[in-house]
């Protein structure tokens, strides 16, 4: 079956994919390829494998998914939701385009929307994993853990994955967990996950409410704090009046853009900084984030970074 989604202009799914998830290292469950993008969804306890086709930016989704109990309608009120298609970028882009310092990657990031996972629990497991580590080896270490504890179906030739469900990752158990290299972040998971099937703590819930509501929830709860409940809240939550400034990546790459001949901002220069974009800086930190991930900021970006510094220790393993 088959049906087509309207998009803002020059929108790009696989940039706004790619800015979460790495093309060479899935299913983390997404999954992409030439002008497609893919995974399992779970939507009203039904899981609906779907194939998302984009010829280039601003053109049409073409969307393929299997006969389902679920509604053509229902379908894509979760994709523009997921998707980020409603969420306005105008603003952002137009506070880049005002900055002189990073004004020449406003075009470059025109079509990127936020990305989110579909549910809130599998936003706050991917954020926990996340936690102190690059998003590179977080998409690694939760590859693992979906290859071996999710559902997956075939649709049209293709192996697609759902993401783990809660029973799933708590039957796998803490020591099943560090075998895919969580380590003490295993007690985390196993924990939340707990939580989630006994009823104690209901994650979709946590939409609608306020950052000081969920705050007031998820705090209590061994191994989350500040920094993951900020990221779930881009992440999973759909709500951008916050960032987590204080993430290291962010502090970085805000040192190398701002702060001549500094690599890292302090978490309290990021906000300050952040302040004079107004109401937009929020999407303005997450569409920097999504360009330095996307490679976009050449010499000054995470990837070429990454690539000396490898470069370095390996220059010093040879002596």
């Amino acid at each position: 079956m088959l049906f087509e989604l309207e998009v803002p202009k020059h929108y790009d799914l696989l940039s706004s994919v790619h800015s979460w998830i790495y093309p060479d290292i899935q299913p983390v469950p997404e999954q992409t390829g030439d002008k497609f993008f893919a995974r399992i969804y779970e939507i009203d306890k039904t899981l609906v494998p779907l194939v998302i086709y984009q010829e280039q930016s601003g053109q049409l989704l073409r969307v393929n998914y299997p006969p389902s109990s679920v509604s053509e309608n229902r379908l894509k009120a979760v994709l523009q939701d997921v998707l980020g298609l409603k969420v306005r970028m105008n603003g952002a882009i137009d506070k880049i385009r005002q900055e002189p310092m990073i004004a020449n990657i406003a075009p470059l990031v025109s079509g990127i929307q936020p990305y989110l996972s579909p549910t809130v629990n599998e936003a706050l497991m991917k954020t926990i994993i996340q936690q102190q580590i690059s998003y590179r080896a977080a998409n690694v270490l939760t590859k693992r853990m979906v290859i071996q504890l999710s559902q997956k179906m075939d649709f049209n030739g293709r192996i697609l994955y759902a993401f783990p469900e809660s029973k799933a990752i708590l039957t796998c158990g803490i020591d099943g967990l560090r075998a895919f290299g969580l380590g003490y972040k295993a007690e985390y998971i196993n924990e939340v996950n707990k939580l989630v099937c006994d009823g104690t703590l209901r994650t979709e819930a946590l939409k609608g409410m306020s950052f000081d509501e969920i705050s007031a929830i998820l705090k209590p709860i061994r191994g989350i704090g500040e920094w993951t409940i900020r990221t779930l809240a881009i992440a999973g939550l759909g709500d951008y009046t916050v960032f987590p400034c204080d993430d290291l990546g962010v502090r970085n790459l805000m040192g190398r853009l701002f702060n001549v001949g500094a690599e890292r901002m302090k978490t309290n220069e990021v906000e300050d900084f952040a302040q004079s974009w107004g109401k937009d800086w929020p999407l303005v930190l997450y569409l920097l984030m999504s360009a330095d991930v996307l490679g976009l900021f050449g010499q000054q970006g995470r990837q070429q970074m990454h690539k000396r510094t490898q470069h370095i220790e390996a220059k010093r393993k040879t002596g």
